[in-house]
């Protein structure tokens, strides 16, 4: 009975943040069920309200906990004026281990409510990957130099390393959490004799299952990674010089305000690629692993919808492309195909979240012109009509 009243807190708790998505003019996108760090729970996809004020953000990420408070008060309350109820033992326990997740999601270390508070309060999109991206690779490098840290640095060493610790920590909890809790279930299954003992089977089989599929889609992911940059690498041209790479860096429009040794910096980080005539560079749909500027040719930025190709800009040498997916947390938005042969040079999305994140905008020309092409397809009087 506490196990489910403990699920139905968590449920009510969600539901909270789809409520107060709501209430300020959001789309919530979705909910469910999943695991988390090896622990059931349960979701609401209210990503939309990062569209709205500072305000509505956190009113939003604190109405789950402030909803368990709610619960927890309403319960010490019931208790405080019934104590000789038979059932007051088991909701004063209930009432405590609300109290517990509450505080547990405001921990800031996970992503959990108290990490999307603390991201809105200090406006640093991404903190908690570009924290633990800064520990892993460029902490090391600089206290090898003895170069000094930055404000936001010293904020990415501090939440990076507690984030590493509370991710060893939440793992662990939920391994002992499945021992205890299977532990007691195969037990009971065991001792209810040969039918119990065969049901053990199926119940090995759904937990098993999608931690292999989880694991093998990993390893195939990597292993297709390790193609492609091997393939780069046989078919790389030669690289241009880091001054050539600046050169090209200078025409872009966004990244002026750059200081120099950032932009050098960007520089180092960039990769050659090419791409020939036809292919595209990606598609609509595809998640975001990589922002682009075009060092020669020629490309265009194409939408599809309803089975119709638009197509939206065309792209030349010094423009630059893939930053909206990478701002947004969202799929490509549109595809971008060569239209000659193309030379590109690509920062990843780690390099793009630690060097340009922080200063760019999305290239307002292409946002622009999806938007159009978006409230175009709407008008009953063009809806049918061809590009």
């Amino acid at each position: 009975g506490l196990f489910l009243l403990q699920y139905a807190a968590v449920a009510v708790h969600e539901g909270a943040h789809g409520l107060a998505c709501r209430h300020f003019g959001a789309r919530v996108n979705g909910a469910g069920f999943l695991l988390y760090m090896g622990m059931p729970a349960f979701f609401v996809d209210t990503t939309d309200i990062w569209t709205k004020p500072i305000r509505a953000r956190l009113a939003t990420s604190w109405a789950g906990p402030y909803s368990g408070l709610i619960l927890a008060g309403l319960i010490s309350i019931l208790i405080a004026l019934f104590p000789g109820m038979a059932v007051a033992a088991s909701l004063h326990r209930i009432a405590i281990i609300w109290i517990i997740i509450l505080i547990f999601n405001l921990i800031p270390f996970a992503e959990l409510d108290g990490y999307y508070m603390l991201v809105d309060w200090l406006d640093v999109p991404r903190l908690r990957p570009r924290a633990l991206g800064f520990t892993r690779r460029d902490l090391w490098v600089k206290l090898r130099r003895r170069e000094s840290f930055a404000p936001l640095e010293r904020l990415f060493v501090w939440f990076g390393l507690a984030s590493a610790l509370m991710t060893v920590v939440l793992v662990l909890f939920g391994f002992f959490f499945w021992q205890v809790q299977l532990g007691r279930l195969v037990g009971a299954l065991w001792s209810a004799g040969p039918l119990g003992r065969l049901l053990i089977i199926p119940l090995a089989l759904a937990i098993a299952v999608p931690f292999l599929v989880l694991l093998v889609g990993g390893l195939a992911q990597q292993a297709r990674r390790g193609v492609r940059r091997l393939r780069g690498w046989w078919a790389r041209p030669r690289r241009a010089t880091i001054r050539d790479r600046l050169a090209l860096l200078n025409t872009v429009a966004f990244l002026e305000s750059l200081p120099r040794e950032a932009r050098e910096e960007v520089a180092r980080r960039l990769r050659p690629t090419t791409v020939q005539a036809g292919q595209a560079v990606f598609r609509q749909g595809e998640e975001g692993d990589a922002f682009y500027v075009i060092r020669r040719g020629q490309a265009e930025v194409v939408q599809r919808r309803d089975g119709t190709e638009v197509v939206l800009r065309t792209l030349g040498p010094g423009d630059h492309f893939g930053e909206v997916a990478l701002l947004g947390r969202a799929p490509r938005t549109a595809a971008v195909r060569a239209l000659t042969p193309l030379n590109l040079f690509a920062l990843r999305r780690g390099d793009f979240d630690r060097l340009l994140a922080p200063h760019v905008t999305a290239s307002e020309h292409v946002e622009q012109a999806i938007r159009e092409s978006e409230d175009l397809s709407r008008l009953p009087l063009l809806a049918d009509l061809s590009p």
